[in-house]
């Protein structure tokens, strides 16, 4: 084994160099591989399905209001996508029960209206 810093030959069991009194430990190497691997997230389809979902929910929420036949009809068909994309959460379900009442209710006001 030689020195790196001054090149003087050591002996193989040698932690310092005799010559120069530079270290000539071997760095560490790792010898192991990282076994741990994070669990794989499209966090881009959760955004669009968490946003789905938001606006199935407010379209319902607004429905109430003001359009329901249209905005009822967005609600459910956003409220099918973000359902379709894995959400999870709430705020799809409601977006969806809220469009199918708003499309049943302006359905409704609309008939009672014009006959």
């Amino acid at each position: 084994m030689f020195c790196a810093k001054c090149g003087a030959q050591l002996p193989d069991t040698a932690q310092f160099c005799a010559n120069c009194g530079a270290s000539v430990l071997q760095p560490y190497q790792q010898s192991y591989q990282n076994s741990f691997q994070q669990p794989y997230q499209d966090y881009q389809a959760a955004a669009h399905a968490n946003r789905a979902a938001t606006t199935a929910l407010v379209c319902g929420i607004v429905g109430f209001f003001f359009a329901g036949l249209i905005l009822g009809f967005i609600a459910v068909i956003q409220a099918n996508s973000a359902k379709k994309q894995g959400y999870m959460g709430g705020k799809a379900t409601a977006g969806f029960v809220l469009g199918v009442i708003d499309v049943i209710g302006w359905a409704i006001l609309m008939i009672m209206l014009f006959s």
